[in-house]
């Protein structure tokens, strides 16, 4: 009953006086337009978001190669009003879940007088892809080699508040970990894994503990409360090897530093 504001995509007046009356108790402006516009409105939103994602991830890697921090510089790009606060700009493992992906597969399909469709769109989406095994070479460079490495994944859901697995990024790449060669134990504090075909190839884990237990490098994937709550001190000493890396950059770096952990994260490089 409180949305931002409300599309509405008409083909007559009529329709759009009876649609008005509908809404009339709803605070929000409502803009009317075309079936099509409308339509579009929807595909452009979620396209501009997944766009804004990955290239945030692009920009991330260019400050790792060349000493900058992504924090300052987002910081710096947010305090440009054709910009904002509220962008969305935040380096990650990319975006997943079938939303913002299946609205980049429409509009690639849909470029004017393009028979391949539109290039852009598909670039976008074919970047976001790619994402997946640049996090998992990231994680080769850090450790020097992921085979016999026993890694722990804290989280798996496609994003935090969820217990779906479907099309979930987290997922996919604990999956590659284990066909690098990793041993791997992951936790989701909701993860519903009866959504799975089958039985996972890695070990799951109960709580925080077990996923870090002689461990050689901790992976946040999902950024859970409780995993930005989490008293991380008291796991150094059960891991083989201190090391932890935040694709979220959801931790406070300077704490985790103080603490001992190798603390990575991304678009940061390591001080």
């Amino acid at each position: 009953m409180t949305p931002g504001r409300i599309i509405l995509g008409v083909d007559n007046a009529r329709t759009e006086e009876k649609c008005r009356r509908l809404f009339q108790e709803v605070t929000a402006e409502i803009i009317s337009m075309s079936l099509e516009s409308a339509e579009l409105v929807k595909h452009g939103i979620n396209t501009f978001l997944a766009t804004s994602i990955v290239f945030a991830n692009e920009l991330s890697d260019i400050c790792e190669s060349q000493g900058a921090r992504i924090d300052d510089v987002i910081k710096g790009m947010k305090s440009d009003p054709r910009i904002g606060e509220k962008a969305y700009l935040s380096p990650g493992i990319g975006f997943s879940g079938g939303t913002l992906g299946r609205d980049l597969m429409v509009l690639s399909r849909r470029g004017p007088a393009l028979r391949e469709g539109s290039k852009f769109f598909g670039y976008v989406l074919e970047l976001n892809k790619r994402r997946i095994n640049e996090i998992v070479g990231k994680i080769k460079n850090i450790l020097g080699e992921i085979k016999d490495a026993k890694i722990g994944v804290l989280g798996l859901t496609y994003k935090p508040g969820t217990s779906t697995l479907r099309r979930s990024l987290p997922l996919e790449i604990a999956g590659k970990l284990v066909q690098a060669g990793a041993r791997v134990t992951a936790f989701d504090p909701k993860a519903d894994y009866k959504e799975l075909d089958t039985v996972p190839a890695f070990q799951v884990a109960r709580n925080i503990a077990e996923t870090a237990k002689d461990s050689d490098l901790l992976v946040l994937l999902t950024e859970w409360e409780e995993f930005k709550q989490y008293d991380w001190s008291s796991m150094k000493k059960e891991m083989r090897r201190p090391i932890f890396f935040d694709t979220k950059n959801c931790l406070d770096e300077d704490q985790m530093k103080k603490i001992g952990f190798r603390y990575i994260s991304l678009g940061r490089g390591e001080r």
